[in-house]
Formats: structure tokens, sequence, C-alpha cells
């Protein structure tokens, strides 16, 4: 005796398969662009500091196309003088120091955090920004921020 309650038509199939792709090409093609898609778009963060501010940090970087390099602070600094900290950059430490010399301060965002329940570590600057710090510090709630764009300094002799 043959079961075929098992057996799926084969235009059944093709359906299913058409309806499958059908959802996956809308999924992806609704994808809204990330508010800063290269670095001279750094400054539409600021347009937008309502979406960010008093959210978690991940929020804020999940707008950021171009990849963060390095970041720079101490969110965990318990001095009553000193807020928690975090710039970001666009470039690494060594491209940094380079520019530093020559007068040159990169585009930055810097973030104001609220303390953190748990101990962070600080960011030297000295590694790359990688997923992992993101998960580390992606809770912390942005109290503000400010972008710096890049600009030459004339150095005086």
């Amino acid at each position: 005796m043959e079961n075929s309650s098992l057996c799926v038509p084969n235009n059944m199939k093709q359906l299913f398969t058409l309806l499958t792709a059908s959802f996956l090409l809308f999924a992806t093609s609704c994808r809204v662009p990330k508010i800063v898609q290269t670095i001279a778009d750094v400054k539409k963060l600021e347009v937008n500091k309502d979406k960010f501010v008093g959210k978690p940090l991940k929020l804020l970087l999940d707008q950021i196309k171009p990849k963060i390099k390095s970041a720079i602070g101490d969110p965990d600094d318990i001095s009553k003088n000193r807020t928690k900290i975090i710039t970001f950059f666009f470039i690494d430490k060594k491209e940094f120091l380079r520019r530093d010399g020559m007068g040159k301060k990169p585009t930055s965002i810097s973030v104001v955090l609220e303390p953190s329940k748990q101990k962070k570590l600080p960011l030297s600057g000295d590694n790359p920004w990688t997923k992992t710090q993101v998960k580390e510090y992606g809770d912390m709630i942005v109290l503000r921020f400010w972008v710096r764009e890049y600009t030459e300094v004339s150095l005086r002799f």
C-alpha cells in the first residue's frame, strides 16, 4: 500500500520555493540604509541625535558603515572629574600618530556614556576595534556625543 499522505505534488514544492525566494528578496530589499555611508557623512549623526541619546551604544554604531579602526577611552574611570567617554576613529593608531605629527586631526566620534554596572576595560587605541568590543561596550547608554570632522591645523614654528 502506497502512503500518499507523505507525497507532495511538484507544483506545491515549486510554490513553496517561489514564496520563500520572494520573502527573502522582500526582506533584503526593505533594509533601511545606514545613516553614515562614508566618513564624509559622519555629521549626519548629530542631526539624528534623538535616535541615539538615551539608547545603547550599539544602536549608534550600527548606523556607521565605514569601518571603525580604533577607539580610545576609559568608560570605567571612577574619577568624579572625568566623564565616561569613548572616542572612535576611522584610522588606526599608527596613522593617527602620523597625521597628528603633520598637524592633521582625523574625523572622530566622541561618545559620553552612562556608567556601566559591569567593569569595562580602558581602550588605549593600540588594538583594532572589533565585534568583541562592540559586544562588551554596546549595552552602555549614550548620554551625548559629538563629531569632529577632519581638520588641518597650521603648525607655527
